[in-house]
């Protein structure tokens, strides 16, 4: 990693702020908002059993985040389902929902990453991070497992 980059990694890092559940990465980062969790019955098999999620990912101006590619790692077996604008330049906010326990997103620089835990009181407890992203050669190392999925 050359100054430059080892420069940029610091500023990054540092720069990161956690309010609640929402956060930004720098000036030019976008945010996250996880807007709601609840119990629903997605399988169909009669019980309220399964995660539902609602994140809201804020673009913001002057950033090409337009490319960005959902690679899904999981622990189970998940549902889930994205809808996004890849064509379309915007700042308005991109709903994303999700039927998920624990799904990491790369997009260029960085990676979000939501996880989800379902305590033993029946309690759901979900937490957010982003951290910069660097891949080796410059390329995506998506995790085993996981897959691409395409726009709409």
């Amino acid at each position: 990693m050359n100054l430059n980059k080892t420069l940029k990694f610091l500023f990054v890092t540092v720069t990161v702020v956690l309010l609640s559940l929402s956060f930004k990465v720098n000036a030019t980062g976008p945010k996250v908002n996880i807007m709601y969790v609840s119990y629903c019955d997605f399988d169909g098999d009669g019980a309220a059993d399964d995660v539902y999620a609602e994140v809201f990912l804020t673009m913001l101006p002057g950033v090409n985040y337009l490319e960005f590619e959902a690679s899904v790692k999981f622990e189970g077996e998940i549902l889930y389902t994205i809808y996004r604008d890849n064509h379309v330049r915007t700042e308005t906010e991109i709903l994303y929902k999700f039927y998920f326990i624990n799904i990491v997103f790369h997009s260029g620089l960085y990676i979000f990453t939501v996880w989800f835990s379902i305590e033993n009181d029946g309690q759901i407890r979900y937490t957010s991070d982003t951290q910069p992203f660097d891949p080796p050669e410059g390329e995506p190392d998506y995790p085993p497992g996981g897959g691409v999925t395409p726009g709409p």
